[in-house]
This record gives C-alpha cells, sequence and structure tokens, in this order.
C-alpha cells in the first residue's frame, strides 16, 4: 500500500499532516451553514 499520509515540516515545532485519499468526506460542507478553507482549496469543496 502506498504511504496513506503526507507529513511536511514547516519549523521545529509545526507539520502539515495531509491524507490524500478521502475524498468522499469533502462533501458534507454542504450541512454547515458556515465552514473555512483556503481560498486555494475552494474550487474543490
Amino acid at each position: 500500500m502506498d504511504k496513506w499520509f503526507t507529513v511536511d515540516r514547516i519549523d521545529e515545532d509545526t507539520y502539515i499532516i495531509s491524507e490524500y485519499r478521502h475524498w468522499d468526506h469533502i462533501g458534507g460542507h454542504k450541512y454547515f451553514p458556515d465552514f473555512y478553507a483556503h481560498e486555494e482549496e475552494l474550487g474543490l469543496l
């Protein structure tokens, strides 16, 4: 199995942990009146 998560280090105390294979979970945002996302990701939502 390929790596499930990617881990990127920003600085000594900060990491970004991403999960690239769970696209089935992004559709639920329509059930929340307010949600936040990075402006570069809004097209994916």
